[in-house]
């Protein structure tokens, strides 16, 4: 049970992670600046954005919806009554 809760809490850090990633993209894609961002999304360092925007060299928002998606999926499967391990597999 305690392996479960901390698949489920990876999973969405990982989710978070990607959605903020997402946000980024998405401002500056639409001609926000840094300072934009930072107070839009309440972030209070230009660190975590600078870092964003390395991480976006990277990849690409259709990527980050495909992982999003996927993370979805698998924490709906974990939280189901399906054996978490068989689902760890068959998401690789």
């Amino acid at each position: 049970m305690e392996n479960d809760e901390s698949i489920l809490r990876l999973i969405s850090s990982l989710a978070s992670q990607l959605r903020f990633l997402y946000a980024v993209d998405y401002y500056r894609s639409n001609g926000k600046n840094t300072n934009e961002i930072m107070k839009i999304l309440n972030v209070k360092s230009s660190y975590r954005i600078e870092k964003a925007f390395d991480s976006l060299k990277q990849v690409d928002a259709k990527t980050i919806e495909s992982l999003l998606s996927k993370l979805s999926d698998l924490d709906y499967q974990c939280k189901s009554d399906y054996d978490i391990d068989d689902k760890l597999k068959k998401n690789k």
